[in-house]
């Protein structure tokens, strides 16, 4: 009985991480999607980094992964929990991925540019990459 409620319990924690995470995505893609100036170095990769495009990437990122840890409890059917557990696996890996190229283009324009508040920002994705990291690895 203490052994299925500690089960229950670490599964709880896994969802409400995966929630917070996708909150995080999506407040990043919510404010890219207001400053369309957000990323001035490297110069040439300018409007690729400020691109409507990756905006509504981690925008949609986001929603899923929330979704999908809200809709994960309520599943009875083995297999489909199996996939949408992978499922969230996978939106997880790409949200680690999106938080570490962050970061990188982050430090870069603080290490190259006058703007030293984006290295601040950086830090702050690589927390998030390591509390998605975490939570990859008890999913």
């Amino acid at each position: 009985m203490q052994q299925d409620l500690e089960k229950i319990k670490a599964k709880l924690n896994v969802r409400y991480s995966e929630i917070l995470i996708g909150l995080f995505i999506l407040g990043k893609g919510l404010l890219l999607t207001k400053d369309t100036k957000y990323f001035i170095y490297p110069p040439q990769w300018k409007q690729y980094e400020n691109s409507k495009y990756v905006a509504i990437g981690l925008i949609a990122l986001g929603v899923l992964l929330m979704a999908f840890a809200f809709v994960t409890p309520y599943v009875h059917k083995t297999k489909t929990k199996i996939q949408i557990i992978i499922i969230t696996k996978i939106l997880l890996v790409m949200a680690g991925v999106v938080c570490m190229a962050l970061a990188l283009i982050q430090l870069t324009h603080g290490a190259f540019t006058p703007y030293y508040r984006m290295g601040h920002s950086a830090w702050g994705d690589l927390i998030i990459f390591g509390f998605i990291y975490l939570t990859a690895c008890d999913a």
